[in-house]
């Protein structure tokens, strides 16, 4: 009995410490912070929105993922969902559309940038321009 309360003791104190270990981003990015769109930690991007490639066709898009990798975009809103996650709407900086169709895209901001999904670049808009 008492190795089994140890045992969960112990679990609960890993899982305490894990969930500490996930730091969260919605401090150092705000409204006009400029970001980078790195590469995808698979085949396809787990944490940036991007829409299935049918659905970029039918709106006359090019559906090639890698035309967005390393796009520099810029954070237009920033918004918290019901489980919590901070959830960030993006556009281009040079305002152009992703994939000729899309003017945002959207992203789970702190699984984006801790799998390097998003990446975290100095300065916003204004502080870039000087």
């Amino acid at each position: 009995m008492k190795a089994k309360l140890f045992a969960l003791g112990l679990y609960a104190f890993l899982m305490s410490i894990g969930l500490q270990a996930q730091e969260s981003f919605k401090d150092q990015v705000n409204v006009g912070t400029i970001m980078t769109i790195g590469e995808p930690s698979g085949s396809d991007f787990k944490y940036v929105n991007v829409p299935k490639k049918n659905f970029i066709i039918k709106k006359g898009g090019i559906a090639n993922l890698s035309s967005i990798h390393y796009n520099a975009v810029e954070v237009t809103d920033i918004k918290t969902n019901k489980q919590g996650a901070t959830e960030v709407r993006f556009k281009k900086v040079d305002g152009k559309k992703f994939f000729n169709a899309y003017r945002t895209l959207t992203a789970d901001l702190n699984g984006a940038v801790n799998n390097e999904e998003l990446l975290l670049t100095a300065g916003n808009k204004k502080e870039m321009s000087k």
